[in-house]
Order: C-alpha cells, then structure tokens, then sequence
C-alpha cells in the first residue's frame, strides 16, 4: 500500500510540473495566445483582422518570466517567428546574432490578478525587428485573460492540422 501511494504521489508531481499557465484575448475578428511553460519557454500564438497573415507563432527561449512569483513577461530579441502563408508554415529566423537589438524586447507583460496587461506602444515594433516588419507585424493585444487551456478551434484556420498550430517546427516549412 505505501509503495502505490508513493506512486501516486511521483506520478502526480510530475503531472503538476509540466503544466502551462495560458493567457487569451479573444474577439469576433481576433483570438491570440500567451503560453508560460516550465522550460521558461514564452510562446504566442495568434489569428487577427490585424495580421496580414493568417496565423503567426512566436516562440522565445531568452524571454523572462518568473511561474513562482509571477509579475512580468517579456519576449526578448532572439525569438522564431512561424507563419502561415498559403497553406504552408513559413519560418523567419530569429535574432541570435544581431548585436544592435541585443538587449530589446518585442513584448513586455505585466500581471494584474488573473489578466496581462501590455506596456509600451506597438509603434516602434516595425523599425527594431526586421522580421516584424517584412510581414507587417506591428500589433499585439494590450491585455490578456488567464484561462485554462488554448481553444485550437477558435484559430478558424480550416483543415489546417491542430499539431502544426501547437508546434510549427514539426511542419514542411518555406523559409523567407
């Protein structure tokens, strides 16, 4: 008996530490993502009237946020942006090597209870990450709600596979 609950017990450690905070802004014409995850990964996923393209993907390993004490969130310079274009995943790489936006950030978050409330303007976004502004990416939501779990469906993006939407890097991709 003590050897099952002991079990149990790792069983359901690991199941707690694998879990994701998730973040939405949802409208009629747009439905944008924040996910948390334990690997200190930040990943925004997003379908808008303000989007040229019909579905973007954002990951970042380098961005900061803290899941005990959680006050801010930021997506710093060094993140992949993932696209879809014509049916088919188009990959921007990131910014690893280029010193003159080494300390910038594209996204800064601040907590508020259960919400993210965005600071800064999308303005200067254009002009600091050339990747944004080859694709005419220059907004994102000024708040977000903590929810549950990410509603797939509502990306409205057809026969599109779900998998792909959660991990672009798994689809046959086009590079810029």
């Amino acid at each position: 008996m003590k050897k099952i609950t002991i079990l149990l017990f790792l069983i359901l450690s690991l199941v707690s530490c694998s879990k994701s905070l998730f973040y939405t802004y949802a409208t009629n014409t747009d439905y944008c993502t924040l996910e948390l995850n334990n690997k200190n990964e930040i990943i925004y996923r997003a379908t808008s009237v303000n989007y040229p393209k019909k579905y973007i993907y954002i990951k970042n390993t380098n961005g900061y946020f803290n899941s005990k004490n959680m006050k801010s969130i930021s997506i710093d310079n060094g993140f992949d942006l993932y696209f879809l274009e014509n049916n088919h995943i188009a990959y921007c790489p990131s910014f690893y090597y280029d010193k003159k936006y080494i300390n910038e950030s594209i996204l800064f978050y601040q907590q508020k209870r259960d919400s993210l409330i965005r600071y800064g303007t999308n303005d200067s976004l254009k002009t600091k990450f050339p990747c944004l502004k080859d694709n005419n990416i220059d907004w994102f939501p000024e708040h977000l709600v903590k929810v549950d779990k990410i509603d797939y469906e509502k990306f409205n993006l057809g026969s599109f596979k779900k998998k792909y939407l959660k991990s672009p890097q798994k689809a046959p991709k086009k590079y810029e």
